[in-house]
């Protein structure tokens, strides 16, 4: 299930990227219904995590932005995630993890 910090992820990736910013950007790329996409959008936009800003290509869209807030709440996200890897491979060789990250490499390349 997609969770709000994947919306928080890929807003901030596209942004650097030049991705669609939008709700259907987002479903499309998480393959995700829009709705759902819809509603964790606007839980994060409640918690002032995101904010709609004009897109000055074209005034009828609203492109999809992390606020300063929602910075902060993404890198304490990503640090987490990082803790929690790096505990389930404290007992792992070099080796390992060099094995792990090709592997899943070329696992998350056949996924796209």
């Amino acid at each position: 299930m997609i969770t709000t910090a994947e919306i928080l992820d890929d807003i901030d990736e596209s942004g650097v990227v030049g991705r669609d910013r939008t709700v259907t950007g987002i479903a499309h790329r998480l393959r995700m219904d829009q709705p759902r996409v819809s509603r964790l959008v606007a839980e994060a936009i409640a918690h002032g995590w995101l904010e709609r800003v004009a897109d000055q290509s074209d005034g009828r869209r609203s492109l999809l932005a992390l606020t300063a807030l929602g910075d902060t709440v993404l890198e304490g996200i990503r640090r987490n995630r990082q803790f929690l890897y790096h505990q389930a491979m404290a007992d792992w060789s070099a080796d390992e993890r060099s094995t792990f990250a090709d592997l899943l490499s070329r696992f998350v390349a056949k996924l796209d």
